[in-house]
């Protein structure tokens, strides 16, 4: 089979197939048909939407439940990419990994300023690991495997791949994928054995530390090691927005941190002496003044991405590599030193800080929507979009909770929740998604691909007081809807409705508030 004459439409799916790719995001359109018709003869699945965006943020939902497997994305060409860099830019402030396979003009016209044509790869330069211009049907193969490869290693993130309109339908040589070395791309794996060590003397001589866990913690599969890590050092544990679901309940949780965490987590930054961040990109939100931020406490921090160590906030101890084995190596040393120093028992922080924090709620949303979230009994995905309610559910209960998170963090997308939830119910996953009613009108297509794919998705709409009745349009759509009396109903309601809306007057207050000391926060 090697080295065998196949068209570029057939070498494009041949090989999704034999690189496991289960699952392809498809925005609709006639040019990407060769490729299509190839992967449903394959028997890969596909989910066709409408729009780019849609496809590319459905692709990173999908990829975040995925087990580290690289959403795949068919778009076509010209205003089609323009449409899907939102989706792109979130996959890379979020560390997802997307492979996007894009068309372009013939080779013969690049250049020529011809109808539909577009810079793909100058577009998306910023906004993605790598991207590449196919050039030659017989480098369709090879490109597509580097492309996988690059997304799904070191830091992951989405890779583009443009291909030429014209080379779908010309003969080339299909080569199986093949372990991939590249002499410019060689992501570390292994932290220095050196910066371990002192990182862990840090850690056993601190009296105050703290652990703080970000996203890239979800994506290294080091969960477990560092809970493990961090009962052996007693560290209490502080969250970012991206990471706030993941704490597991037996740790000292002191919630999110940042200007819009929880008291205990702000306190606890302003008063340790080690602050041991992994997955951690020290964005504004959680540093404030970069200046300021731990100004009495050595850092370490550990990251597979070179470039995000000391670009905010100077490590005093950097350590580049892998996070899962960052931690295994640090288990390893710990077992190690405590056969001969017994690990004294640190009494600096106040006893009452190091107590099981089984709920730690301050200025809470609101006791109503908290308890109405805590009396679902199955465990599903949380998904709500940028903004005053993702802020206040990271602080008040999703670190609490046992349910799961869905949102952008790093590019804060607009409209971002519904469409990624698309992805992670294909993913096998259950999703409550929250929203705004006045958010529903940009959401219509979605809510029929919904509808019609019988997604297990369920939507509540939070009624800010503004004059909408979608729910009412919904119905003429033959999509389920219905209003709650009360956030009590709401369980009930959505077991037989897609969507559910309700009127929730003291949410308005709350949000406002947080809604302007984040200007003031942020100068605006």
């Amino acid at each position: 089979m090697n080295n065998t004459q196949a068209s570029g439409a057939s070498i494009i799916a041949r090989l999704l197939a034999e690189i496991g790719a289960s699952h392809i995001f498809v925005a609709r359109d006639e040019m990407l048909l060769p490729i299509t018709k190839k992967l449903s003869e394959l028997n890969i699945q596909l989910t066709c939407v409408d729009l780019s965006r849609t496809a590319v943020l459905a692709a990173e939902g999908w990829a975040r439940f995925s087990g580290g497997q690289p959403g795949v994305v068919l778009i076509g060409q010209g205003s089609k990419v323009t449409e899907a860099i939102t989706g792109i830019a979130s996959a890379s402030a979020d560390s997802i990994p997307l492979v996007v396979i894009s068309l372009q003009v013939p080779l013969n016209r690049i250049g020529t300023d011809a109808n539909k044509e577009l810079d793909t790869v100058g577009i998306t330069r910023s906004c993605s690991k790598h991207n590449y211009l196919v050039r030659s049907v017989d480098e369709l193969s090879e490109d597509l495997a580097k492309a996988f490869h690059i997304a799904r290693t070191g830091r992951p993130g989405p890779v583009v791949v443009d291909v030429p309109i014209n080379l779908l339908a010309q003969l080339g040589s299909f080569q199986p994928p093949m372990p991939i070395k590249l002499r410019s791309y060689n992501p570390p794996s292994r932290g220095h054995l050196g910066q371990l060590k002192k990182a862990l003397r840090l850690l056993l001589e601190a009296k105050k530390p703290l652990l703080c866990l970000g996203g890239g913690v979800a994506h290294s599969g080091a969960l477990a090691d560092l809970s493990r890590l961090a009962k052996k050092l007693n560290l209490p544990v502080v969250t970012t927005l991206s990471g706030a679901a993941i704490c597991p309940n037996d740790l000292i949780n002191l919630g999110l941190a940042g200007e819009a965490g929880s008291q205990l987590a702000k306190q606890a930054v302003n008063q340790c002496d080690v602050f041991l961040a992994c997955g951690v990109r020290f964005d504004w939100r959680l540093t404030g003044d970069p200046q300021q931020f731990c100004r009495n406490a050595s850092i370490i921090h550990i990251d597979v991405d070179p470039t995000s160590i000391s670009r905010q906030v100077r490590a005093d101890v950097p350590v580049v590599g892998t996070l899962d084995l960052a931690v295994r190596d640090l288990l390893e040393l710990l077992d190690e030193m405590l056969k001969s120093h017994p690990l004294q028992v640190r009494t600096d922080w106040p006893p009452q800080l190091l107590q099981d924090q089984s709920q730690v709620v301050t200025e809470p949303l609101s006791n109503q929507l908290v308890e109405m979230l805590s009396s679902f009994e199955a465990s599903f995905v949380i998904a709500v979009d940028p903004g005053p309610l993702q802020q206040l559910l990271a602080r008040d209960y999703i670190g609490q909770s046992h349910h799961q998170w869905l949102t952008s963090s790093g590019l804060s997308a607009e409209r971002h929740a519904l469409p990624a939830a698309i992805g992670a119910a294909k993913a096998g996953k259950s999703i409550l998604v929250l929203l705004e009613t006045s958010q529903l009108a940009a959401h219509l297509p979605e809510l029929m691909l919904i509808n019609q794919l019988q997604l297990d998705i369920k939507l509540l709409c939070l009624d800010l007081g503004e004059s909408c009745r979608l729910p009412a349009i919904c119905r003429a759509l033959d999509i389920s809807a219905t209003e709650a009396a009360s956030l009590d109903e709401v369980p009930r309601l959505l077991n037989d409705h897609l969507l559910v809306q309700f009127s929730f007057n003291r949410l308005t207050d709350d949000l406002s508030e947080t809604t302007f000391s984040a200007s003031v926060e942020q100068g605006l």
